[in-house]
């Protein structure tokens, strides 16, 4: 490689995998009804400390689903049920370009904020999400098990030090601005993922880019 990158990480939710854009989606395909008023009057909490608790491992699905029954007034088995549905189906070629990325000599991580549950589907062998993730990623990094959410400088130090790697050989994949302004401000080179093109189509651009 005639450059200094050594390490690609990549974003899980619309990088790896695709993902509702809002709970109204996910009741939806789950066949249960969220009534928007009831969700944006709880919007702050659900999507803040109960978020957070859960997506740094303090609390399971069970307790967040919980509290959100009682916030928006809704069985806390449908609301289960709509978070099962969150994730759809993996983004089409990525898998076989995080595989690729390994044979041609890069070390491959993931670093998403998800909770064990989403988690646990992604690893399952049965599950229609199913990316292996402990198989095609050196590093499969989560906040749930770290206890970090990414744009917080903890996460991105934790990488460095677990992976040995400086900002400067690492680069990032994400879909959310504040998380690849993190990155970029420890010198890490992040890039963008929006929804406009294929995921594959944008890294393949990068990663052109650095191999001229």
């Amino acid at each position: 490689m005639p450059h200094n990158i050594q390490l690609i990480i990549f974003d899980l939710g619309r990088v790896m995998v695709d993902i509702c854009n809002d709970w109204q989606e996910a009741a939806s395909r789950a066949d249960v009804t969220l009534p928007m008023e009831d969700y944006l009057q709880a919007h702050e909490q659900i999507n803040g400390p109960l978020l957070t608790a859960m997506e740094t491992g303090q609390i399971d699905i069970n307790v967040f689903t919980q509290s959100i029954s009682k916030l928006v007034n809704k069985p806390a088995s449908e609301i289960k049920s709509a978070f099962l549905k969150w994730l759809k189906a993996p983004m089409p070629g990525m898998v076989e370009l995080v595989k690729d990325l390994k044979t041609k000599g890069y070390q491959t991580a993931c670093l998403s904020n998800t909770s064990h549950m989403h988690w646990d589907m992604m690893l399952d062998p049965t599950s229609e999400h199913y990316l292996a993730l402990d198989q095609i990623f050196d590093y499969p990094y989560a906040s749930h098990i770290i206890g970090i959410m990414k744009p917080d400088s903890g996460i991105y130090d934790y990488v460095e030090e677990q992976t040995g790697k400086k900002p400067s050989q690492i680069m990032f994949f994400d879909d959310n601005v504040a998380n690849i302004e993190a990155a970029k401000s420890r010198g890490w080179h992040a890039t963008l993922i929006t929804q406009d093109k294929p995921v594959t189509q944008q890294v393949q651009a990068q990663l052109s880019a650095i191999e001229k």
